[in-house]
Order: C-alpha cells, then sequence, then structure tokens
C-alpha cells in the first residue's frame, strides 16, 4: 500500500544501512518511497536519472518518485551503479553521533529532569545520546516478545536499561562487561521515581569492540 512506503523503506534502512526505495505498481504505474543513507544524495541521484520518472522529489535522505513499470529494472540498474561509484566502504559501516560520554554517578534523576527540559525532541532538536564504557551486567533478562531489560553497574552506582528489540544479545551477557550507547530517562512506578537508560546499541567491552569511545562519532 501507497501509504506505508516510507514506513517500510525506513526500516529496510534501519536493518541494512543502504540506499533504499520501495516500490508498488498499479495499473502500470510504480509509485515509490526512498530513505538514503550519508555519502549517498537521494534526490540528487534521482535528478541524475530524472529522464525515468513521471515526477519525483525529496531531500538528500528521503525521496519520492513516481514512474512507469517498465522502468523500473532500469532504475534498479542505474542506482546500483550509482551506489557502486559514490559510497566508499566506511559510508556502508553504521555509526552513532553521540553527545558525551558519561559515568554512571553523574546520571540521576536531577540531570536527567534538567535534560527532559529540552523536550519535545525531534528533527532540529534531537534526543542526546551518551556512551558509557565497561559496564557490569548484573543481570539480564527478556521482557514482552523481544525487549532486553539489563541492571548494569559502575563502581557502586547501579541503574536498570531497557532495550527494545534488543533481546537477540541475551545469552551472551550475564556476568560480562558491555560498552552502552543510550538516552537516559525517568521510569515513574508506582509512586516511585527512578532513572532508566534506553538502550540504543550495546558491545562486548574490555577490549577491541564495534562500539568504543575512539570509534563513536561525537
Amino acid at each position: 500500500h501507497k501509504g506505508v512506503l516510507g514506513i517500510v523503506a525506513s526500516k529496510l534502512l534501519e536493518k541494512y544501512h543502504r540506499p533504499t526505495i520501495v516500490l508498488t505498481v498499479k495499473n502500470g504505474i510504480a509509485s515509490g518511497s526512498g530513505r538514503s543513507i550519508d555519502g549517498f544524495n537521494l534526490h540528487e541521484s534521482l535528478t541524475r536519472l530524472k529522464h525515468l520518472f513521471i515526477k519525483f522529489g525529496g531531500h538528500y535522505h528521503a525521496a519520492g518518485c513516481t514512474l512507469e513499470s517498465r522502468n523500473i529494472k532500469i532504475l534498479s540498474n542505474e542506482l546500483e551503479e550509482l551506489a557502486i561509484s559514490l559510497l566508499k566502504e566506511e559510508d556502508l559501516v553504521p555509526t552513532i553521533t553521540v553527545d558525551d560520554c558519561l559515568r554512571l554517578k553523574d546520571i540521576t534523576i536531577e540531570t536527567v529532569s534538567d535534560m527532559r527540559a529540552l523536550e519535545p525532541f525531534g528533527s532540529g532538536n534531537p534526543e542526546p545520546v551518551f556512551y558509557s564504557g565497561n559496564l557490569e551486567v548484573l543481570d539480564s533478562r527478556v521482557v514482552g516478545e523481544n525487549h532486553l531489560k539489563l541492571k548494569v553497574r559502575e563502581d557502586n552506582v547501579v541503574h536498570d536499561t531497557i532495550g527494545f528489540n534488543l533481546a537477540g544479545e541475551h545469552h551472551t551477557l550475564q556476568g560480562s562487561l558491555i560498552n552502552m550507547v543510550y538516552t537516559p530517562e525517568i521510569n515513574r512506578w508506582s509512586g516511585t521515581e527512578s532513572v532508566q537508560l534506553k538502550m540504543i546499541d550495546i558491545a562486548p567491552g574490555k577490549g577491541p569492540s564495534r562500539l568504543n569511545a575512539d570509534s563513536i562519532n561525537s
């Protein structure tokens, strides 16, 4: 359905970190929605191929298009050639931009409340993202269908964390050290408040890792 093309394209981009266009065809006309990564200007690429479209529009990271279905294969081949010529190997490696590296002792209800005063977050005002390394996992369990809940410690400070759709990491974590990228939030339950870290990504700590302070963009 045309109404979900953008959502599907975004999900595919998130999973594979590759420029993506999703198309649906009706009566010989294809309608598409695309999403892209840094290093591949989607609108500029479609402009190079404008002879294939009935209409198109968008910007660097997102675009929409309409074309005759007989041109889909040509479009696919041309975009693949453009991607090969424009994208470097490092462009295909997902990165996370963090605002700062924090110690767990610095994350208190007061500091999180101050950060939340910057809401609402969204385009032009992204939610702050932080990194902490070599956290000890005291407890690891799966909640819901595919969510990961951890209790982590650094020195004598312990915080709860939640990671949506991260349950696949569960079996390797108990008693280990991890590096973590997250956003802090306040969890309110039964009249009490506590700090909770909403995990974005995690990786093994104490040693070479795909997630460490030297390799994260900040």
